[in-house]
């Protein structure tokens, strides 16, 4: 009690000096309460309620007792709220309708702060009734308790936003009780596809044909009379997507847009079709049994009266069969539903008011694609040495489902390896049966995750197989559509011509490509590619069967003695029984050179110190190996021996068809890379460059490496072929032109051409003379 009393003494002095130091902050009619002159709800004197007692009592103020008042709180109004649904004069077809509001605002301030709405309401738009009591401030909707509305009422409403000092109403707005039947249920059966598409109806698996369903409900006292369908596009110049739109605006889009509605009546159980009519639209004649096809010939209503329709009395099932041709217009469709009842006094449509005929919106949102998915198989692209890429593509509007793959090859055991997983190669081993979707298991390894470019090698390329890249694509309305590309795979070959070849060991490995026609550009034959248009003299098992020659089609497996030298030669070599050939037969005709730098170009007339265009037999004085540059001319008619070796960096040509030069070496001869490339991928329009050589050669071993086009990775295209015209002798040979995989189709990599000219020009210095005497006894 001390504590207390000391307490009020030291507020009480503090109020004191700070009155006593600002006399400015008290009028005169503010004093403290409990003092003389005070007005705390009484007279002077304190006599009112007691100030400071916690409460605001009768006569208090914050003016006057703010102890007991709190902070001084100053009420505001709060925004009205916006009522939207139903729409103002809507019809409702319930008798327990919700109702919409908005509250765009605050909801001011109340003393104290207590937010609420109320909904108040009308049947006669003159005496409102709260129908709702406070509702929370974070409500927004009202559904109105049954046993209050009556059908065929209109009624008014509105609602108020209060803070418990002040309220703020809304507009009012009206609507209308109307029996009518109610939309409860829609589906779609037959969507055999799974992805609410329709497919083209030629495919199997679409969803073509199918059946919409929808069920409406309605009181007893009403009865069904006809049932419509219709599909109008999401999007595009006839699109609609409102809840419920009037009939004539349904059915004018449904013509614009050549799309589908039809109708059943329940009074004689038929159907009718929506027809073009000019600009407008008519009913066909209506139908009890059959199909009706609608005036684009686009789409069809199908098993009139066959498909149960339930009735009751408070319910109708309604079901259209439709089928979709492949002319109707690909998109997304909302589907719209109208049905007609009498409910004794009116003829009226769901959601509608009499005389005013709606379709309403169903849940369901169907896609036609009659349009088959894009599916493509690309031309190899050749890499590096038996490396190639194919770029598998399968795309659609509506997306891909799967893709199912094959490879398939005219040759069994035919074997490709897919390479594109560097870590993960599998290998398809392949047979002479074609394969196919769906009666063969995809064997590519190609699905919707990984389509794009993949590689491949040919394991084995001798078979000189035709492979076959297949590739089917669904989409997801279960269209499929099927693309096939042919990739022959070819090994390097040889072509001779105006020739004779002759191989002791015979032809290993060698395979001509099982085409109708070649193309170089050295002859105009382009008919079915051989080896040689003479014969194939002293070949083997591995020869290609009736591809061997042109003229005469056999190979004869026997050692041909005119590849070794003579019986009764003592040289062990050619280089040196023809030198002394020239020696005893041409004398006159010899030269000995000495070129002091090996590397050189031009022409050889200059290369040797000789005259053009005359004939000599030019012997190497010296051991050195002779290096012949790009782009030198032969303008000479020479035998030239050489005891080194021999390089010719195409191009060697001809000066004039009379000369010609035949190069004789003791060593080896190699005929490298030309300066000249192909810069594009080979076709029919663009043929590969050939490196040429207008010579003959007799030599140990020649040589012909691959002409590969470097980049800047390490895949390379081998465009250049070699074209030799003249002859060639050699007791090895190594031959590794190579096209590419799939240019080796259609051209020869090597080329070879007899020179007459070489013949003539040297047939008595190569001659041999010698004869026999014989005794004939008869």
């Amino acid at each position: 009690m001390f504590q207390r009393k000391s307490i009020l003494k030291i507020c009480f002095f503090f109020l004191f000096v700070f009155i006593f130091l600002h006399p400015e902050n008290i009028s005169a009619a503010e004093v403290p309460c409990g003092e003389p002159g005070s007005d705390c709800g009484g007279s002077g004197g304190g006599s009112g309620p007691i100030c400071g007692n916690g409460s605001c009592e009768a006569g208090e103020s914050c003016s006057t007792c703010s102890q007991d008042c709190g902070s001084c709180c100053t009420p505001s109004y709060p925004s009205a709220p916006s009522p939207y649904a139903p729409s103002n004069g809507a019809t409702v077809n319930s008798l327990t309708p919700t109702l919409y509001w908005n509250m765009y605002g605050t909801f001011g301030t109340g003393c104290p702060q207590i937010n609420a709405f109320r909904v108040f309401l009308s049947s006669n738009c003159s005496s409102f009734s709260d129908i709702s009591g406070a509702l929370n401030e974070s409500i927004r909707s009202f559904t109105i308790p049954s046993g209050i509305l009556q059908w065929n009422r209109t009624y008014c409403w509105y609602v108020i936003a209060t803070n418990n000092s002040y309220g703020a109403q809304s507009s009012t707005f009206r609507f209308t009780t109307q029996q009518g039947s109610m939309l409860t249920s829609d589906t779609v059966t037959g969507d055999v596809c799974g992805n609410g598409i329709s497919g083209r109806p030629d495919q199997s698996n679409v969803s073509n044909p199918v059946t919409f369903n929808f069920s409406f409900s309605q009181a007893p006292s009403s009865s069904f009379v006809e049932a419509r369908l219709a599909l109008l596009p999401a999007s595009g110049p006839f699109a609609e997507n409102r809840d419920v739109v009037d009939y004539a605006t349904i059915q004018n889009k449904v013509i614009s847009s050549q799309s589908f509605a039809a109708r059943y009546n329940l009074s004689d159980s038929t159907a009718q079709i929506l027809l073009p009519n000019g600009p407008s639209y008519s009913w066909s004649s209506p139908s009890s049994s059959g199909s009706l096809s609608n005036g684009f010939n686009n789409s069809s209503l199908l098993n009139i009266n066959i498909d149960s329709f339930a009735t009751s009395s408070t319910n109708w099932n309604a079901q259209f069969n439709v089928r979709f041709e492949n002319s109707f217009p690909s998109g997304v469709y909302n589907l719209y539903a109208y049905v007609l009842y009498n409910n004794g006094s009116n003829t009226l449509t769901a959601y509608g008011s009499p005389g005013v005929y709606n379709y309403k919106k169903l849940s369901t949102v169907w896609v036609v694609d009659m349009d088959a998915p894009s599916a493509s198989i690309s031309s190899p692209t050749a890499y590096e040495t038996n490396l190639f890429g194919v770029n598998w593509s399968a795309t659609d509007t509506n997306g891909i489902q799967n893709v199912f793959s094959y490879i398939y090859s005219d040759t069994n055991g035919a074997t490709i390896r897919d390479r594109t997983n560097p870590s993960t190669p599998f290998d398809i081993v392949t047979d002479g049966n074609p394969k196919s979707y769906p009666a063969d298991t995809p064997n590519a390894g190609i699905n919707t995750l990984n389509l794009g470019e993949h590689l491949y090698s040919d394991l084995t390329p001798s078979l000189n197989a035709q492979y076959v890249f297949r590739l089917y694509a669904q989409d997801n309305a279960c269209n499929i559509s099927e693309t096939s590309r042919s990739v022959s795979i070819s090994d390097p070959w040889v072509l001779s011509y105006d020739n004779t070849i002759s191989v002791n060991s015979g032809f290993n490995s060698l395979s001509i490509p099982e085409v109708s026609n070649f193309t170089v550009p050295f002859t105009s034959d382009t008919s079915g590619p051989f080896l040689n248009n003479f014969a194939t003299i002293s070949g083997n098992s591995n020869t290609p069967a009736l591809r061997n020659s042109k003229i005469n089609a056999y190979s004869i497996n026997y050692l041909n003695l005119a590849t070794s030298l003579p019986p009764d030669s003592s040289f062990s070599s050619w280089f040196n029984y023809l030198l002394n050939l020239v020696s005893l037969n041409s004398p006159s005709s010899i030269v000995n050179f000495n070129v002091p730098n090996n590397s050189v170009s031009g022409n050889l007339s200059q290369i040797f110190n000789v005259s053009p265009n005359s004939k000599y037999v030019l012997i190497q004085s010296n051991s050195l190996d002779l290096n012949l540059l790009s782009n030198s001319v032969c303008d000479i008619k020479a035998l030239i021996f050489l005891s080194g070796n021999l390089s010719i960096q195409p191009d060697l040509t001809k000066s004039n068809p009379s000369n010609g030069c035949i190069f004789i070496t003791a060593g080896n001869t190699l005929i490298g890379k030309g300066s000249d490339k192909t810069s594009a991928s080979l076709s029919d329009s663009n043929p590969a460059q050939y490196d040429i050589v207008e010579a003959g050669i007799i030599t140990n071993n020649l040589d012909i490496p691959v002409d590969a086009i470097g980049g800047a990775t390490a895949e390379y295209n081998k465009w250049d072929g070699i074209y030799i015209f003249g002859l060639v002798y050699s007791s090895n040979l190594s031959l590794n032109r190579d096209l590419n995989s799939f240019a080796n189709n259609l051209q020869p990599a090597h080329m070879f051409r007899f020179d007459p000219s070489l013949l003539i020009n040297f047939q008595n210095d190569l001659a041999k003379r010698s004869f026999s005497i014989r005794e004939f006894v008869k």
